[in-house]
């Protein structure tokens, strides 16, 4: 019998009330991103995973930890899908904040990781960063943001086919060369072919594209993008199948408009995202991460279950990764978020996998940081040249 098989029968065994849950939340209002309904249930736990969504208690045994939710909601851990985890920090120091906020997945960028590590030792660092609460998926570029003269080797097919298989690479990252694209680069063209025969979602970053210019980028494969400063573009990028990514960052704070002017035109958000991409430490401090861009949806006007799906839901069936996170149901990972209050979106408590990892905005045990040395990574910095903007 495989592990996945007993997996399974626990599972099946914990739901029907015949084997003890490790875990049972009871007294919460689930917040159901799947049915977009707030009502009383009670979710049960076992081996990291959710086993019952309901109100029937069989599955409570003498070892079973039973935690009274009081009333609070019952949400799903939030998804960041669009990250940059290398900016003046690194990947665990930003984790730690990041996980005490309620995210528990995030999808992160990995060019500069990339370009002084190379293809081996790029993997090697993924896999040393696969076990942390808060688990963390990857983009691969098929490009650097501006040329330079040792890309040819860099980003090789050879190179791209070892990282676009690796488990933890689920999407290619944001294409910058998105004019050279669309005027037919072949080298570009071929990169996302392989890309999508590893099963690899192409993001794009098609800043100042028109709507007529973003028809050529969707029909090149691209089916993302996070450059979106105006409800047009946004309504432009969603209305040709792209996902669109709402921003709120030092970078960029556009969310408050745009969720304005989305629900003036009653847009679908479906297709849409909340992220904070790629913030300095002090607008993180001051401001937070997507708990901080809830708030400012729902206080935009967005019903706080529709802004729940934009950082639950909707970024987890972007990653193709909806059978197993970003809803609070039987099969699903217990990433899970106790609230109080669904307009000041802070969790009391956040559990990824089944353990209870921060309480009140702090987690519970510090995150051990690998030793980036041994990894290859030190404290200096690539050239400018290779992270700027053409």
């Amino acid at each position: 019998m495989t592990a996945k098989v007993e997996e399974s029968l626990g599972l099946i065994s914990v739901a029907r009330g015949t084997g003890d849950a490790d875990l049972y939340l009871e007294g919460g209002n689930l917040v159901n991103v799947l049915s977009g309904e707030i009502y009383p249930a009670n979710v049960a736990v076992w081996n990291g995973k959710i086993a019952y969504v309901g109100l029937s208690r069989k599955m409570v045994g003498l070892n079973t930890r039973v935690i009274d939710a009081g009333g609070c909601y019952l949400c799903p851990g939030l998804i960041e899908a669009h990250f940059h985890p290398w900016f003046v920090y690194n990947p665990v120091s930003i984790m730690g904040v990041a996980l005490a906020s309620g995210i528990t997945t995030m999808l992160c960028d990995s060019l500069i990781f990339y370009i002084n590590l190379g293809a081996e030792r790029f993997l090697k660092m993924l896999k040393a960063l696969e076990n942390y609460p808060l688990r963390l998926f990857w983009t691969a570029r098929i490009a650097p943001q501006s040329p330079y003269p040792e890309e040819t080797e860099f980003f090789s097919l050879e190179n791209l086919k070892k990282v676009f298989f690796d488990p933890h690479v689920l999407k290619v990252g944001e294409i910058t060369r998105w004019p050279a694209l669309i005027q037919g680069d072949s080298n570009l063209v071929e990169k996302i072919n392989l890309a999508k025969q590893a099963g690899l979602g192409i993001d794009g970053h098609t800043a100042g594209s028109t709507y007529e210019l973003l028809n050529a980028v969707a029909a090149a494969g691209v089916r993302s993008c996070h450059e979106s400063i105006t409800a047009e573009e946004i309504a432009n990028r969603v209305r040709l199948g792209l996902w669109a990514m709402l921003r709120y960052s030092s970078l960029r704070p556009d969310l408050p408009e745009l969720i304005n002017v989305i629900t003036e035109m009653n847009l679908s958000t479906h297709r849409m995202m909340l992220s904070t991409d790629c913030s300095t430490p002090s607008f993180i401090a001051r401001e937070g991460f997507l708990d901080k861009a809830l708030q400012i949806a729902v206080s935009k006007g967005l019903n706080p279950v529709t802004a729940l799906q934009m950082t639950t839901l909707n970024p987890a069936t972007y990653l193709g990764l909806d059978d197993e996170l970003g809803s609070i149901a039987p099969g699903r990972w217990a990433d899970l978020l106790l609230v109080e209050d669904l307009e000041n979106f802070s969790p009391r408590l956040v559990f990824s996998r089944g353990k209870l990892v921060a309480v009140d905005g702090k987690l519970i045990n510090p995150l051990t940081e690998p030793d980036w040395g041994e990894l290859g990574l030190y404290s200096r910095l690539p050239s400018p040249d290779l992270v700027s903007d053409p």
